[in-house]
């Protein structure tokens, strides 16, 4: 019986290196989906013209672990109990302006490099707190944003639009 229970201790320790790399490739794909990357999707026409619904997207989770958010960056973030995808207009300590479908920050026009569509109805913030940002849909007349709820706090951002992986 000695020659069957080494039969069987050789079985088990080929099983276990045959699985070693499946087990590491799982660990190493949770990692990427928990912290790195994830795959999101535009619900809504917030976004248009350049996110329509059903977009499937790369979203980067590290980035704004490394560095700073962006004017203009696209992000995703989390604000009460629901996900959305915005634009960010403002950032921390500055007063944001709309005025005839111009761009004011702190008073100065800033040009909008992106297309957008309808029309952005004149408002004025008071100063973005600390932590903070103004977020807007591109498509202005058809989108639940800052304008509505206020700036959203950071810790809320869960990470940036890197593409459209999927139309």
């Amino acid at each position: 019986m000695v020659g069957s229970d080494d039969m069987d201790w050789r079985d088990i320790k080929e099983f276990l290196k045959d699985s070693l790399g499946y087990i590491l490739f799982f660990i190493a794909t949770l990692v990427v989906v928990i912290y790195i990357v994830s795959i999101g999707q535009i619900i809504g026409p917030s976004m248009e013209p350049n996110y329509h619904e059903g977009n499937i997207i790369l979203v980067d989770k590290l980035r704004y672990r490394l560095v700073k958010i962006q004017r203009f960056d696209v992000i995703t973030f989390r604000h009460n109990e629901r996900f959305y995808t915005k634009r960010v207009i403002g950032i921390p300590g500055e007063i944001i302006k709309y005025n005839d479908n111009q761009l004011y920050i702190n008073n100065k026009l800033v040009k909008e490099p992106f297309k957008r569509e309808g029309i952005t109805q004149d408002f004025i913030t008071s100063k973005i707190p600390e932590d903070t940002y103004y977020v807007i849909g591109d498509h202005r007349t058809n989108s639940e944003d800052s304008r509505y709820f206020g700036p959203i706090d950071k810790l809320g951002i869960t990470g940036k639009v890197e593409m459209i992986i999927w139309r």
